[in-house]
C-alpha cells in the first residue's frame, strides 16, 4: 500500500508539471474560456488516480504525452 501512495505522489507531481505544459499549449492555442488552474489541477488528480489504480502503467501514458507536446 505504501508503494501505491509513493507512485500517486510521484505522478501527480509529474502531472502537476505535465499540466502547466498543457497550460501554457492550451492557451496560446486556442481562446476559450477554460480556467488555466483547472488545467493544472485535473492533469494533477488524473496521474494520481491513475498512479494510484495502475501504478506501472503510468509512465507509458506520461511519456507519451510529453513526447506529443515536446
Amino acid at each position: 500500500m505504501e508503494n501505491r501512495l509513493i507512485h500517486a505522489f510521484v505522478y501527480a507531481i509529474s502531472g502537476f508539471c505535465l499540466g502547466f505544459v498543457l497550460m501554457t499549449f492550451w492557451d496560446v492555442s486556442s481562446h476559450t474560456q477554460i480556467n488555466p488552474f483547472r488545467i493544472v489541477l485535473y492533469c494533477t488528480l488524473f496521474f494520481a488516480v491513475w498512479g494510484f489504480v495502475f501504478p506501472n502503467s503510468v509512465k507509458g501514458i506520461f511519456m507519451a504525452l510529453w513526447n506529443l507536446f515536446k
